[in-house]
């Protein structure tokens, strides 16, 4: 559950003297709906607000970061039982900003970072607008203000639609995820321990939360955890492969599909059956997502994972509009137009013209589906990762071989789980 975002101006606040007072003053807010809380500053503390500071403006957050990546940071608080994801400006007036969403420590809060980006966009813009501008000009100020909370809101606004999945948004949640991509490309050669998957990760990511990571593995149920015992060396009399292991028993992906019910549809239609047909054509004699399937599905999935987006391909697959009568279904926030040219440019929906009235129609040309996969290929991998005897087994490689015991139950899993149907 999303709490609220404040928006935060470190200032030093130089005495006469010389002396600074350093501080952070909350210029913007705004609380969730349903959150009951009355007041942001409460859910964190001055050294969780220096922290994340710091975390900022040293890179210590990371081991390696870029640029853009250095001014987001995903974490949790000490001082507070919250999670939160931060974006931090610095101006060209040299003024810092800090813009924090709160999560409770539950929730998935790297599901909404890419909102949180959005939004981090926006306010570059009233930052630059305050850098610029007369800061005693109350007005301006206000406007300001008042723009900034507006962001938030639809923020806000988006985050709770986004947080009620449905399972093939789940997929894409898999691929919207570096972790979780990378999870999924591990678990294609094998099982891997609870242990190595997190040093694994921590190359994506400092601190990664393997929980929240597995979660939509384990609602789609294409995963499995089991405990191994291990195997004791006998020259050593270590034991090892022992500890909680994941297990891929469906492997999944996204990808398009003609619109049967649309094809249906535009086929009566006189007006632009023929082109549209043409366009078809065209575009699925030339589609091969097998050819990189993850980038495939990596594409697809931010459709997905858009809930103004999504609501309008549910909207797409049952009927085609012309262009000045397309329904209203986004938010107050968004632009269906944009919504729209977004759609067209990533090959989901094409615009007919009828050559008669010159009129554009906006047509559904890929229906976005799941694709799920029995892991046949995990056989042959299992086989050539079984330890040889006496072998020393390094706990914390995703590539370690496999004690026998971790290869059977993978095997066993495959076996029982094969007639296993997944309902979306």
């Amino acid at each position: 559950m999303v709490l609220g975002v404040g928006i935060y101006r470190f200032e030093l606040n130089p005495s006469a003297e010389g002396e600074i007072e350093p501080e952070f003053n909350l210029i913007a807010s705004q609380a969730a709906q349903d959150a009951a809380i009355s007041d942001l500053k409460s859910l964190i503390s001055l050294n969780d607000l220096f922290a994340i500071f710091y975390n900022h403006t040293t890179g210590a957050s990371a081991k390696k970061q870029d640029a853009d990546e250095k001014n987001y940071f995903v974490g949790r608080l000490k001082d507070t039982p919250y999670k939160v994801i931060s974006y931090y400006r610095q101006e060209v007036d040299q003024t810092q900003y800090l813009a924090i969403s709160f999560f409770k420590l539950d929730e998935d809060a790297e599901l909404f970072e890419g909102l949180v980006r959005s939004l981090g966009a926006k306010l570059d813009a009233q930052y630059l607008r305050l850098a610029q501008g007369n800061l005693k000009d109350i007005k301006f100020v206000t406007n300001i203000k008042e723009t900034m909370e507006g962001d938030i809101k639809f923020t806000l606004f988006q985050i709770a639609r986004l947080s009620n999945l449905d399972k093939i948004q789940k997929i894409a949640l898999i691929y919207a995820s570096p972790e979780r991509a990378r999870t999924l490309e591990i678990l294609r050669e094998g099982p891997v321990s609870r242990v190595a998957l997190g040093y694994d990760l921590e190359k994506l990511r400092a601190n990664p939360n393997i929980d929240i990571i597995l979660k939509p593995f384990l609602e789609l149920n294409i995963v499995r955890r089991d405990w191994a015992h291990g195997v004791k060396d006998s020259k050593t009399g270590i034991l090892q492969g022992e500890g909680e292991f994941i297990f891929l028993t469906k492997d999944v992906a996204l990808v398009r599909k003609p619109p049967a019910s649309i094809i249906s549809q535009v086929k009566k239609d006189p007006r632009i059956s023929a082109k549209y047909n043409e366009e078809l054509k065209v575009f699925y004699d030339n589609y091969d997502p097998f050819a990189d399937l993850d980038a495939e599905s990596r594409g697809l999935a931010r459709y997905l994972l858009d809930p103004d987006i999504f609501d309008f391909l549910g909207l797409l697959r049952e009927k085609y509009f012309p262009m000045e009568k397309i329904p209203k279904i986004t938010s107050e926030f968004a632009s269906s137009k944009e919504v729209l040219e977004g759609l067209r440019d990533g090959g989901i929906v094409t615009y007919v013209r009828d050559t008669a009235t010159r009129q554009d129609w906006i047509v559904l040309l890929a229906e976005i589906i799941p694709l799920v996969i029995y892991p046949e290929y995990l056989g042959s991998r299992i086989r050539d990762r079984v330890a040889e005897k006496n072998v020393e087994i390094d706990d914390t490689d995703v590539k370690a071989p496999l004690t026998v015991e971790v290869a059977q139950r993978q095997l066993e899993l495959l076996e029982t789980t094969y007639g296993d149907k997944i309902q979306f």
